[in-house]
């Protein structure tokens, strides 16, 4: 069993596969064109950190892979600009799914790093040194248990 306690960190990876395409030329060669073009491949990868005795992450595969012409605009490569700009500015398909992965992968490690950040500051406010309070039904001055309430009656110290 995992706890949220144990999530150390959470990371979002998006991978970028490029594949030059090539044209036949008149003697059947297989060349380059002028100005190279590519084919890009995108996997996104969630990676959940954490602090457990028998493994150290958990990986999530945000779907299959995105498949496309030409890079979207914020994505990795200077090659990939240089192609956008020689395609006349146009994505294909791909280019939606991208960034419905990207948006995905954003909200989900903020949700996780969200979460670690709540239960951290939980258990640094339950390690905490608790203050003497004077139990308003018996009248001792006493330090609340765990539950909250008073270690010589079992009152509730906070209504």
């Amino acid at each position: 069993m995992l706890d949220y306690s144990q999530v150390t960190g959470c990371e979002f990876n998006i991978d970028e596969n490029r594949i030059e395409k090539y044209h036949e030329n008149k003697k059947g060669e297989s060349v380059s064109y002028n100005l190279p073009r590519y084919e890009y491949s995108y996997s996104f990868e969630i990676i959940i950190r954490v602090n457990h005795p028998y493994f150290s992450e958990i990986r999530f595969p945000l779907g299959f892979n995105v498949d496309t012409d030409e890079t979207p605009m914020g994505a990795v490569t200077f090659a990939g600009a240089a192609n956008f700009r020689s395609a006349g500015g146009r994505f294909s398909g791909g280019v939606s799914e991208y960034q419905e992965r990207v948006k995905m992968g954003n909200e989900i490690k903020t949700v996780v790093d969200g979460m670690r950040k709540e239960i951290r500051k939980e258990i640094k406010q339950q390690k905490a040194p608790k203050a003497a309070s004077v139990c308003p039904y018996c009248g001792a001055t006493t330090i609340p248990d765990a539950n909250g309430c008073c270690e010589y009656c079992g009152s509730a110290l906070k209504g």
